[in-house]
């Protein structure tokens, strides 16, 4: 038994198990809440509209019965345009690194003028 609990702390001259575990465990937490909470905050109308090609639409979207309307129920960018299941998001995520592309490396948003040509496309 003390040989197993010997191995249990100290396996090689440099690291024990429970070391390994901690860092196992910490790692393991990591990978599942990182994604989360990327996945919640780039899910924000705030998120959306930081970009400058989206200040044209969000100016349009502040003045809809989506922003404000009777009811006091506001539709977010999410409501919309993200899927609620994880595949769907996961999907919709991806495309919208293309519009990063379509924006920053292809500039062919980057205006509003190109914008409104392939915004049916967005």
């Amino acid at each position: 038994m003390r040989k197993l609990w010997r191995a249990l702390l100290r396996p090689s001259a440099r690291w024990s198990i429970l070391a390994l575990v901690i860092v196992g465990i910490v790692i393991g937490v990591a990978l599942i809440v990182l994604p989360h909470v990327g996945i919640k905050l780039t899910s924000t109308t705030e998120f959306c509209v930081s970009c400058h090609s989206m200040q044209p639409v969000y100016q349009e979207y502040k003045q809809s019965v989506h922003f404000q309307n009777a009811s006091g129920v506001r539709a977010e960018c999410h409501d919309c345009h993200i899927p609620p299941d994880i595949p769907g998001m996961v999907k919709r995520k991806l495309e919208a690194s293309n519009d990063l592309y379509q924006t920053f490396i292809a500039h062919s948003i980057d205006t509003p003028e190109k914008f409104e040509a392939k915004r049916a496309e967005l």
